[in-house]
């Protein structure tokens, strides 16, 4: 879906936030992490 309305998404940043309460919420989706999962990539180079 994020593909098909992306267009309508980058207009306004909040639905961006929106679309993940509503994935973590309705599917279970786990939110990326983003400070972690850089962490874990700078452990893996080491």
């Amino acid at each position: 879906m994020r593909v098909q309305y992306n267009d309508s998404i980058d207009r306004k940043p909040a639905f961006n936030e929106l679309l993940e309460e509503i994935a973590e919420k309705f599917y279970g989706v786990q939110r990326k992490n983003l400070i972690e999962d850089m962490f874990r990539d700078m452990l893996k180079v080491m």
